[in-house]
């Protein structure tokens, strides 16, 4: 489970990573061509790239509870030993006998 833990904690590292370096000349150029098309400075729908990071962290959320929960649904349990009963009866006699 640590491997797991490590492994999953790589993979946020690098889709944060990614979805940031993607936002930012994303909404770069997106912001030069909302202004030569208004002809204005004002902020528009452009804004909305900025949500990569969110939207993709909230996937990978998704995605790990997705492997956590696999990974123990398909876990192999591990069974206790029994302990030996510390009463034993050899003979049981029933009723329809002692009559």
């Amino acid at each position: 489970m640590k491997k797991l833990k490590a492994e999953l904690h790589r993979m946020r590292f690098w889709i944060s990573a990614i979805s940031i370096s993607i936002t930012i000349p994303l909404f770069i150029v997106a912001r030069l061509g909302a202004v030569n098309e208004r002809k204005s400075e004002m902020l528009g729908g452009e804004l909305l790239i900025l949500f990569i990071p969110f939207i993709a962290n909230m996937i990978y959320i998704n995605i790990k509870d997705t492997i956590i929960e696999h990974r123990r649904m398909t876990m192999v349990l591990k069974r206790k030993k029994v302990p030996k009963p510390t009463i034993v009866v050899k003979n049981i006699k029933s009723i329809k006998e002692n009559t």
